[in-house]
This record gives structure tokens, C-alpha cells and sequence, in this order.
């Protein structure tokens, strides 16, 4: 993720954030998308010192996430 975007979901002032990211191609072809996304949010969880709960289905994963401490 680029550090503006970053930026952008340090500055949500909000408990909760959800954050979803298809797990196929329009096409319905496996491209691995759920793997990179799942490598993204983990360094979204580490450079903003988040909790991530991973919700995962069969065409869509999603990210509730919540600040550390809140």
C-alpha cells in the first residue's frame, strides 16, 4: 500500500474500518488475489499498528479493522 493511502486510513476517525478485496477476477479466474491481499493488509496492520479480523468468502475477503488499544 502507498504511504497516502497510509495516511488516508490513519486519519478515519472512526472505531472501525472494513476494507474488502475480491478474491477473483471479474473472469471468476483464481489469480491469486487473495494471497496479495492478505500480504497488503498485513503491512497495513503493521505500519498502522492495527487488529485485523479476517472475514473470508468464496468471491469476497474483508477486513474489519480497529486501532491498537481502542
Amino acid at each position: 500500500m502507498e504511504v497516502y493511502q497510509l495516511d488516508v486510513l490513519n486519519h478515519i476517525q472512526a472505531p472501525y474500518v472494513v476494507v474488502s478485496f475480491p478474491a477473483q477476477s471479474i473472469g471468476g479466474q483464481d489469480k491469486g488475489m487473495t494471497d496479495h491481499y492478505a500480504r497488503v493488509m498485513d503491512g497495513v496492520v503493521a505500519n498502522l499498528q492495527w487488529r485485523a479480523q479476517k472475514l473470508a468468502f468464496a468471491k469476497e475477503t474483508y477486513y474489519v479493522l480497529s486501532r491498537e488499544g481502542d
